[in-house]
């Protein structure tokens, strides 16, 4: 996550306008959401394809969400970017790091999770639709 770290620090390209300018770093993002779910969820959800590596049953993935609006004490636009690895055929998932990004850039926080410990999936959220897309290609529209 460090890499991701330095390279929102670096370069910064942006978002179509109504996600409000947000830095992505260099990557194969993939909006997986229509506009009015995304509104409904309140967040953009985006996997850079570029980062799934397959091992196994497991892969692992960066997915950042832009927030629509503010929520507590983060503006609109901001980013948060997490490293997660899925189990497709165990059904497990959990995030293993994340980093929060001001809109303006800033890195607000980031933190690693060094516990094996991974959370049930469950097909039918929001988070389960990403894992959807990560572990069988599918487009959740």
């Amino acid at each position: 996550m460090k890499a991701v770290s330095l390279a929102l620090a670096v370069v910064a390209l942006t978002l179509p306008a109504n996600l409000a300018a947000a830095p992505l770093p260099p990557g194969q993002w993939q909006r997986l959401f229509a506009r009015d779910v995304e509104r409904t969820l309140g967040r953009a959800v985006l996997v850079d394809t570029g980062s799934i590596r397959i091992a196994g049953n497991t892969r692992t993935y960066i997915e950042a969400n832009v927030l629509q609006s503010r929520r507590g004490a983060y503006p609109k636009g901001t980013m948060l970017y997490y490293r997660r690895a899925v189990d497709c055929a165990g059904g497990r998932h959990r995030t293993m790091s994340w980093s929060i990004v001001a809109p303006d850039g800033r890195a607000i926080g980031s933190g690693t999770n060094s516990s094996s410990q991974s959370g049930a999936l469950q097909w039918d959220t929001a988070q389960g639709k990403v894992l959807g897309y990560v572990c069988r290609g599918i487009l959740p529209r």
